[in-house]
């Protein structure tokens, strides 16, 4: 499997096939935008990851939670304001979710065919932990409000289990991250022109997935120069950084070739121990960074 750059750019066995072999008598409804936001089950969320074609987002807290969008072509968004709303309502640990679907593991190289057998069998399933992308989502919400008296918990949902996670503000590692996602967006920001943003625009890639954005845009010749553009950006601010710097952020590039490598467990052949030491790996090279993660399979 190719190995992922750095930093990119912008889950026992499981009950889940309980819940496949129902899909086509129990469709979810696709969420209307307008409607009010509507709580969802664990149950309805295991069909949302058998069926959706992206990632679904949801807030609220232990108590139940909220969709908020995503599940189609394109992946949902939370905004600050649906979070700051359960705030307001004295929730200290707001939770904030979303989905993997077995449709985006073909980032982790698998094909039509075997995401149609994990939609199928059971024992074909395979966890998906937080990747760097949501990572750096994260770290973005939490800053957002640091200065609010709350610990903003995050999880995933995946074929398999739930992965939750949450973010040490003061860590070392942590901040030098921050920086690292503050001054990286900036220098990409400043590379794009006003031209560029609009053609952008036009091909709706603000509305893909972070982690695809730049395949995307390369992949399209009225598209590509763009994409190289942010490509070669990125690769020259990474250069410039100094080698403590670069070792010090290597741990957030390892947490994402774990990610692939537990997602592609199925697909390399590895049997139960060797993906729970794979999980093993995921959890201790987060917390040596900042970030206590912990795994629940259904």
């Amino acid at each position: 499997m190719e190995r992922p750059p750095l930093i990119i750019l912008e889950k026992r066995e499981s009950s889940l096939g309980t819940y496949i072999g129902h899909i086509k008598e129990t469709p979810i409804e696709r969420i209307d935008k307008e409607k009010e936001k509507r709580p969802v089950t664990l149950e309805q969320i295991k069909i949302m990851i058998a069926q959706d074609e992206s990632e679904r987002m949801f807030v609220g807290s232990n108590s139940g939670l909220f969709e908020m969008g995503g599940g189609e072509k394109e992946s949902g968004f939370i905004k600050f304001e649906d979070i700051q709303h359960f705030i307001d309502e004295n929730e200290k640990s707001p939770v904030v979710a979303h989905t993997h679907p077995i449709a985006v593991f073909d980032n982790a190289g698998y094909t039509p065919e075997e995401l149609n057998k994990m939609r199928t069998e059971r024992n074909f399933l395979a966890p998906m932990p937080p990747s760097i992308t949501d990572i750096m989502g994260s770290v973005s919400t939490v800053e957002h409000f640091k200065d609010q008296d709350v610990e903003i918990r995050n999880k995933v949902y995946d074929p398999t289990g739930m992965w939750e996670y949450t973010l040490q503000q003061d860590n070392s590692a942590i901040e030098l991250f921050k920086k690292f996602q503050h001054d990286l967006s900036e220098r990409t920001e400043a590379s794009l022109t006003d031209t560029d943003k609009q053609i952008m625009e036009e091909h709706g890639i603000n509305k893909a997935h972070p982690a695809k954005r730049v395949s995307i845009l390369k992949a399209n010749p009225s598209t590509r120069v763009i994409g190289e553009k942010l490509e070669q950006t990125a690769n020259q601010f990474i250069d410039e950084l100094t080698e403590d710097t670069k070792e010090a952020l290597s741990k957030f590039g390892k947490l994402e070739y774990f990610c692939l490598d537990i997602a592609g467990a199925k697909r390399a052949g590895h049997d139960q121990e060797q993906t729970k030491k794979l999980i093993r790996n995921y959890i201790e090279t987060a917390a040596s960074i900042g970030i206590q993660v912990s795994y629940t399979p259904y």
